[in-house]
Order: structure tokens, then C-alpha cells, then sequence
């Protein structure tokens, strides 16, 4: 009798050993995330980036469904929407003048600023966007994948359609939206915000420019001009506070990049925008260059 009531006893840790040990031998079936992707800028070198990071996703099983003005044609599990019309002025821009437009490191960050609500403000006018909002299910999607510029109205999207969200970066630093995007900021004492004409703040002087202009000058800028354009030009996303990024893909790699903290949401993918280099030519070969 007590024989049988000490089984008895160690029939329920029998049963659960026994689970755990023969599910692990059993394959589950995983389903492939259905990721809502946008690019916002109208650049060649950031839909590189953000390119290889969605046909990475597409290869491995995943549902893409995205809003570029950059098409290259839609295929199995990837959707594409153009957003080229209000990206024209960008698109067609030659190096030259957009250096000569946005390479004043004083007026670039009000410039940015401005930039990124046009950007939002097309990416959301888009018909298919409007239909996305209207007629989306809470299960349609399962994650949102965005490139963020200087304002955070890039997150309205996760927002309004009660999603995670995953930032983009082409740029191997976040800058002055750092604290923004993670909620901490690197030291300007040792970390040079994106403006600066010097890469790593060395001097006395250096590190004093470099902290006035992060925390004076940038934020001050940033502040006025979302508060401005609430005022002035007020729209559906400013009704809605923004959320941080869930994850952060940066295009940077720490063997080429200057020492600097990285938050534990920040994911370094440097380099996945590379393609398998050709072999060279034997000796002898002739080259085209057509």
C-alpha cells in the first residue's frame, strides 16, 4: 500500500519529464512573420540597405509588404507599393546638389527635420496606407519595419495599427535622436554627434562644440520645430505619442567604427547590403567597362 501511494506520487513529474523529453525530438510548424516595411527616403543607398534586410526576411520564410519608392517588382511573399510621386524631388536629385543643398551642417538638422514630416506626411496619404488603416484586422500584420529621420512621426504607423516596431538606420549613428530612439544618449565627450567636422572629440575645445551642439543647439532645434509644425501644420500623428523602437538595425560594424556604447536594443548588421564579390580575371583577360 505505501509502495503504491509513493508511485502514485511520482506519476505527475514522471509524466512531465516524459513530455519535455519527446517533444524536444518532435518539429513544430513556424509560421513567417507578416512585416508592413517603409522607406521614407527617396536614396538610392538607403534602399540598399533597406533592400537586403527584406529580401534577407523574404528568403527565410517571411511575408513583406512594403511602401517604397524604389520598385523592383513584386514576387512570391513580397508586396510593393510605390510612394515614388511625392519622393520626386529627392530621386532626382544629383550628389552635387544635394550637397550643396543639405551639406551646411548648421541648417541640416532643421532642414532634416522639416524633411521627415513631408515624408511621413506622403507615406500616409498614400491610398493604400489610408486602406491599410481603415480595413486592417489585428492580424493582418505583425510587425512594423521603418527608416526613422529626425522626427519620431515615422512610429505613428506601429502606433495606429498597435504593432512592434523596428527601426532602420543606412547610417552607422544614431545622433541626436539616440536618446530618443533608446531612451539614453552617448557621452559627447567621447562620441561625436553626426554634425561634427571631427571624429572622435580629442581636445578640450572639441568636447565642449560637441556637447553644445547635441544638447544645445540640435535638441533645441528639433524641440522648436515639432512644436512649430503641431501648431502650425497639425496632423493625425501629433494627436498620438510616440513609441520607442522595439529594435534597432543599424549599418555599422564595430571593427571600423569608433568605440561607443551600444544599447541592448541596437542590433549591428554592417555590411548585409554586400553582395558575393566576382572572381577576377585570369591574366591576360580583356575588361569592358560597359
Amino acid at each position: 500500500m505505501m509502495s503504491l501511494k509513493s508511485n502514485t506520487m511520482y506519476l505527475p513529474l514522471f509524466l512531465i519529464l516524459t513530455y519535455t523529453f519527446t517533444g524536444s525530438w518532435i518539429a513544430t510548424p513556424a509560421e513567417g512573420a507578416r512585416i508592413l516595411a517603409v522607406e521614407i527616403v527617396g536614396g538610392k543607398s538607403h534602399w540598399n540597405f533597406m533592400s537586403a534586410i527584406l529580401r534577407t526576411l523574404v528568403d527565410n520564410g517571411h511575408n513583406v509588404t512594403v511602401f517604397t519608392p524604389f520598385l523592383d517588382g513584386n514576387r512570391e511573399n513580397y508586396t510593393e507599393y510605390d510612394t515614388s510621386m511625392g519622393s520626386e524631388r529627392i530621386l532626382d536629385g544629383q550628389l552635387e546638389e544635394l550637397m550643396d543643398k543639405y551639406g551646411n551642417p548648421i541648417k541640416v538638422i532643421d532642414q532634416m527635420s522639416t524633411m521627415s514630416r513631408m515624408l511621413c506626411n506622403v507615406v500616409y496619404e498614400n491610398s493604400k496606407m489610408k486602406e491599410i488603416f481603415s480595413n486592417t484586422r489585428s492580424d493582418d500584420f505583425d510587425i512594423v519595419l521603418i527608416e526613422p529621420l529626425f522626427s519620431e512621426c515615422v512610429s505613428y504607423l506601429a502606433v495606429k495599427l498597435n504593432l512592434p516596431l523596428i527601426y532602420v538606420l543606412p547610417i552607422p549613428t544614431m545622433g541626436v535622436m539616440e536618446r530618443r530612439f533608446t531612451g539614453d544618449m552617448s557621452n559627447p565627450a567621447v562620441v561625436s554627434i553626426n554634425i561634427a567636422n571631427f571624429g572622435i572629440p580629442k581636445t578640450f575645445a572639441q568636447r565642449a562644440i560637441n556637447f553644445a551642439a547635441y544638447l544645445i543647439y540640435c535638441t533645441a532645434i528639433l524641440n522648436f520645430n515639432e512644436l512649430r509644425y503641431r501648431l502650425k501644420e497639425p496632423q493625425e500623428y501629433d494627436l498620438h505619442a510616440p513609441i520607442p523602437p522595439s529594435l534597432i538595425f543599424v549599418n555599422r560594424h564595430f571593427t571600423i567604427e569608433p568605440a561607443s556604447p551600444i544599447p541592448s536594443n541596437v542590433v549591428e548588421i554592417g555590411g548585409i547590403h554586400l553582395k558575393t564579390p566576382k572572381k577576377l580575371p585570369k591574366v591576360g583577360t580583356k575588361l569592358s567597362i560597359y
